[in-house]
């Protein structure tokens, strides 16, 4: 019943694939892919270049809220801003669950995003705000990152880097329910990353729909 069939440790990486000793390049924006699960609140960051994925920083807060997690971000782009390693424009790709839209859950009616947008305005970064009105299909969300993980070819396209333990554990671990219609959320600190990669990558590599003859296929594509 495992759910990231591709995952091994060959996804898993002690440098950036994009820019060698340093953590990020400079050159390219960050993706920053967000799950608004309150506990945990789960955030992933990466790069993206000529069709690979590569992560590099996980956010997993418990007991957490929007405010807080948007000012550890912050924080943590500053440092990278100090080092000159964020000089790429846009800044940032913000990718995510596109239920974070929605404002019940935040102060004056603001969405979660309104308020990490606010934020990252606030301190000057520029953005490319890639979050879809609904919901990509479950199935469709892990068979673009399975192929992400390892394609039909054995080539792979989707790197972790090897300090995020909680994500690795994640693509370890998270299994579907008995029937594999829907992924098993049983355990409440499984699920939240891999759900965050999953968002950014069928958002910028999705699931294609290829007409051949007269019958519509859900095709992947890399």
């Amino acid at each position: 019943g495992k759910v990231y069939l591709n995952f091994s440790k060959e996804n898993i990486v002690k440098e950036n694939p994009f820019a060698a000793q340093v953590e990020v390049a400079k050159y390219l924006p960050i993706i920053v892919s967000m799950d608004f699960n309150l506990n945990p609140m789960c955030w992933v960051l990466g790069q993206f270049h000529k069709k690979t994925f590569y992560f590099f920083k996980e956010f997993y807060l418990e007991n957490s809220n929007t405010q807080d997690a948007s000012i550890k971000l912050i924080e943590y782009l500053n440092k990278l801003r100090e080092r000159k390693l964020i000089q790429a424009e846009p800044n940032l790709i913000i990718t995510g669950d596109p239920a974070g839209k929605a404002g019940q859950r935040a102060a004056a009616g603001q969405s979660d995003y309104d308020i990490v947008l606010n934020y990252l305005r606030a301190h000057r970064y520029s953005y490319d705000f890639r979050v879809p009105d609904s919901h990509p299909a479950v199935k469709d969300r892990v068979n673009a990152v399975n192929a992400a993980l390892k394609n039909f070819n054995g080539e792979r396209k989707l790197f972790i880097h090897e300090s995020m333990l909680k994500t690795i554990k994640d693509f370890e671990r998270v299994v579907w329910k008995s029937n594999q219609s829907m992924i098993d959320k049983t355990n409440p600190q499984l699920t939240h990353l891999s759900d965050a990669i999953g968002y950014c990558v069928s958002e910028l590599m999705p699931v294609q729909s290829v007409s051949i003859g007269d019958s519509k296929l859900r095709v992947i594509i890399r």
